[in-house]
């Protein structure tokens, strides 16, 4: 990297994408059954 190194800290967001997403939301049951598909997948994904 050329030049002074100045840090952005205001470039980035330090906040959970969970806690921008109501609790009643209707997507929120959706996780956990995607959870366990891509647990299900993952040894497939490990060999790929």
């Amino acid at each position: 990297m050329r030049g002074e190194d100045a840090p952005q800290h205001a470039m980035f967001s330090y906040v959970s994408p969970g806690e921008g997403v109501s609790a009643d939301h209707p997507l929120r049951p959706i996780r956990p059954i995607t959870d366990g598909i891509l647990k299900e997948l993952s040894r497939e994904f490990s060999r790929m």
